[in-house]
C-alpha cells in the first residue's frame, strides 16, 4: 500500500504468511509456516528457511536494533545483524502473539492461557487462571496496563497492582487481534467479522459491515483503524463507522 492503492508483490514462496514488521529505516521482514523467512529488498521478496522449519507466528521490534519472533512450542528468537538469538525454546505451548511495550519490556501469549513477561534474561509467568483458553494476541498502552485476547471470546486485562478483568463475550467468537489508540479506545477482531470497542468502561459491538473473520487490526488514530481478514477483505474506520 503507497497511500492511495494496494499492489500484488510476488513473495517467493507458497508457505502461509502470519505476521509482518520493519525496523526504522529498513526494509520490512515476514514470516510463516516451514520457518520461512523474508525480505523484502530492490529484486523483490527473498525467502529463506530458519529455526529448522519450526512455523513462526508473530513478530514484533524490540526497540530500534532488533526483531523479535515467536513460534511453535515456546520458541522466542531475537534477531540482529548479523545473528540469530534463541531465547526460549522447548517449552509445552505454543506463543502466538508478542508485544514490547514503550518501556522496553516484552510479552508474550499463546496456547493453554499463558502469558509471559520478560524478566531479565529470562520470562515470568504471569497467566491468568484460564487453562483453557488460547490467546493469540497482546497490546496495552504500557506495561501497568494490557489486554490479551484469545479463543472462545475472552478478553483479559492486566492492570498493575489489580487482580485480572475477565470478560467473555455472549457470542464466544474467537478473537485474533487486538490494538488501541490509549486506554479509552481499544478494538477487538476475529470471528465471523467480529469487531468489539473497549471506551475504557466496557465493550460494545460494532457493525463491521463483513461475515469474514478477521485476523488482524491496527492504526494510526481512533479515526484511523485498519482490519484485514479472510478472502482478501479490508475493513477502515473513519471514527463513525466501518467500510
Amino acid at each position: 500500500f503507497d497511500g492511495t492503492q494496494w499492489t500484488t508483490e510476488q513473495s517467493g514462496t507458497n508457505e502461509r504468511l502470519w505476521a509482518v514488521r520493519g525496523l526504522p529505516g529498513k526494509d520490512p521482514v515476514a514470516i510463516g509456516s516451514g520457518g520461512v523467512y523474508l525480505q523484502r529488498a530492490d529484486s523483490g521478496w527473498i525467502a529463506t528457511t530458519v529455526a529448522e522449519g519450526r512455523y513462526l507466528y508473530d513478530l514484533w521490534d524490540d526497540g530500534d536494533s532488533a526483531i523479535l519472533v515467536v513460534g511453535y512450542n515456546g520458541l522466542i528468537l531475537r534477531i540482529t545483524d548479523p545473528a540469530w538469538q534463541t531465547l526460549s525454546q522447548g517449552r509445552t505451548h505454543w506463543i502466538g502473539g508478542l508485544w514490547t511495550s514503550s518501556c522496553g519490556r516484552t510479552y508474550a501469549v499463546g496456547k493453554q492461557g499463558v502469558v509471559f513477561q520478560s524478566m531479565g534474561g529470562g520470562w515470568q509467568d504471569i497467566s491468568p487462571e484460564l487453562p483453557d483458553v488460547d490467546y493469540t494476541a497482546i497490546w496495552g498502552p504500557g506495561d501497568d496496563d494490557f489486554f490479551v485476547v484469545g479463543s472462545d471470546g475472552v478478553i483479559a486485562r492486566y492492570q498493575d497492582g489489580r487482580p485480572w478483568e475477565i470478560w467473555r463475550l455472549q457470542s464466544r467468537a474467537n478473537l485474533e487481534d487486538i490494538w488501541g489508540s490509549s486506554r479509552g479506545d481499544v478494538f477487538a477482531v476475529g470471528a465471523a467479522g467480529t469487531i468489539v470497542h473497549f471506551d475504557g468502561y466496557s465493550w460494545e459491538t460494532m457493525v463491521s459491515g463483513s461475515e469474514h473473520s478477521l485476523a488482524s487490526v491496527h492504526g494510526q488514530g481512533p479515526h484511523d483503524v485498519t482490519a484485514v481478514g479472510l478472502d482478501g477483505v479490508i475493513l477502515h474506520f473513519n471514527g463513525l463507522v466501518w467500510e
